[in-house]
């Protein structure tokens, strides 16, 4: 009867799982055309921004030249007019008459073109590629969904993902064999530590922890890796049961002999006044 009230509670939390996962999607869905809406919307504006300054450039420009043009045609005409052509035909030592023949001609300023300024054109911005993102985005959800479950998992099996600072200064406030100002000491200095180091301290202990090889030095050296020494050093030793506090929690003595080799099991039961069995 358990097992099949325990099959129906999984067939209703993996469809709840299904739906909250089919919510997801959509949601996701309408997010990546709000945003390609927003973004085409953002980009029309910036192009319309951009044309109608290289509109002005080119209003400029076309300005400048028709006043070259018209500088041009004037000029031409100072020098082909009536009275230039007098000043030319007696510089050339002829009789102005001449001009008035059949052959002669008056001036003229032809056609000075000043030229034409082209308008220039907005660049395209980029197409947002919101496939990739929201394919990114589910990506990144399913990790953090795979590395949730993963911590769960851990803390069902009584293993946490990181040391327990305030499980650590607990153990060592309760401290009898410390006065006030060695446990302010101590506190502050365990405190450092696992905001260092904690991390690295659990990942090394949960390799002890498997390694049939590991010894007393092998855990030692850890913890001189970190700047203790719990073997000649009273207060080294305090902080090192803190760490073990916060690996494993208050029922710490329990759980040592049981998790590591006996070789690393007996030199941390010492740090905490017990003698291990032969």
């Amino acid at each position: 009867m358990k097992k099949r009230e325990k099959k129906q509670d999984d067939k209703r939390s993996t469809g709840n799982n299904n739906n909250i996962n089919n919510r997801k999607n959509r949601n996701m869905s309408l997010l990546g055309m709000g945003l390609q809406t927003m973004y085409g919307e953002a980009t029309n504006r910036r192009q319309q921004r951009q044309q109608r300054e290289l509109m002005g450039y080119q209003y400029e420009n076309q300005r400048r030249l028709n006043q070259q043009g018209h500088d041009l045609q004037m000029d031409m005409w100072n020098k082909t007019n009536a009275s230039a052509q007098v000043k030319h035909y007696k510089d050339a030592g002829l009789n102005p008459a001449l001009m008035y023949g059949t052959s002669g001609a008056t001036g003229t300023t032809g056609s000075q073109s000043g030229g034409s300024a082209t308008g220039g054109g907005a660049p395209q911005a980029p197409k947002m590629d919101i496939q990739s993102m929201l394919m990114q985005a589910q990506i990144n959800d399913l990790n953090a969904s795979a590395k949730k479950k993963d911590v769960e998992a851990n803390k069902l099996e009584g293993v946490d993902t990181k040391l327990n600072e305030n499980l650590a200064l607990e153990s060592i406030a309760r401290a009898k064999d410390l006065d006030a100002s060695a446990k302010l000491k101590v506190e502050q200095k365990l405190k450092t530590i696992i905001e260092k180091d904690g991390q690295v301290l659990k990942n090394s202990l949960d390799q002890i922890k498997v390694d049939k090889n590991a010894t007393g030095s092998t855990f030692l050296d850890m913890m001189n890796s970190v700047g203790l020494d719990p073997t000649n050093n009273e207060e080294h030793k305090w902080i090192v049961r803190g760490i073990m506090t916060a690996y494993f929690g208050a029922d710490v003595i329990s759980k040592v002999a049981r998790a590591f080799p006996k070789a690393v099991a007996d030199t941390i039961l010492r740090f905490f006044g017990i003698t291990p069995n032969k």
